[in-house]
């Protein structure tokens, strides 16, 4: 069912699989690549207050399923990818061991219980398919954001409080 999800989006071709990232981020913070910035942005608690105080760290563990060894961690903040030319789709893989989640595409913004109550919506002209396999303290899976004719990707993001990512692809 993972893999299914994946190739409904073939055009992500540029993917950060976080191995050769390192370090510890914080609200501000941005990672330059050749194909996108990474920024880390302040993060929207379920009550609706905005924290600055969060942090991503580069982690070895697997609990997003993705490319060993490392996965980014993020614990009260946002990742936002801004690809540098806009995107026909994007991918990635993240992991919830709880908590609410933050996410959006093309400025269009969601707080969400769980990210697969995202699964078959619309978010930012994008079609967006959450695929679910719960694991013993949380679930895993992969989103894919699939642009509506005439919608490019300029910009997405997630983050969430016990929450890993992995394979981001744009």
């Amino acid at each position: 069912a993972e893999s299914s999800a994946v190739g409904a989006v073939a055009v992500p071709t540029i993917c950060y699989n976080l191995s050769s990232f390192a370090g510890t981020f914080m609200v501000g913070d941005a990672v330059t690549t050749a194909a996108a910035t990474l920024t880390f942005n302040p993060f929207q608690w379920s009550n609706g207050m905005w924290t600055s105080g969060g942090v991503g760290s580069v982690v070895a563990s697997n609990f997003a399923d993705g490319t060993p060894v490392n996965e980014l961690n993020l614990n009260n903040i946002l990742l936002r990818v801004t690809p540098n030319l806009p995107s026909a789709g994007a991918t990635f893989r993240y992991a919830d061991l709880g908590g609410n989640v933050n996410f959006g595409v093309n400025g269009d913004f969601r707080n969400v219980a769980d990210l697969d109550a995202l699964d078959r919506t619309v978010v930012g002209g994008c079609d967006i398919t959450v695929t679910r396999m719960n694991f013993p303290g949380g679930y895993r899976g992969i989103v894919v954001i699939d642009p509506q004719p005439g919608v490019m990707i300029d910009r997405f993001s997630v983050g969430g409080q016990e929450f890993f990512v992995d394979d981001v692809c744009h």
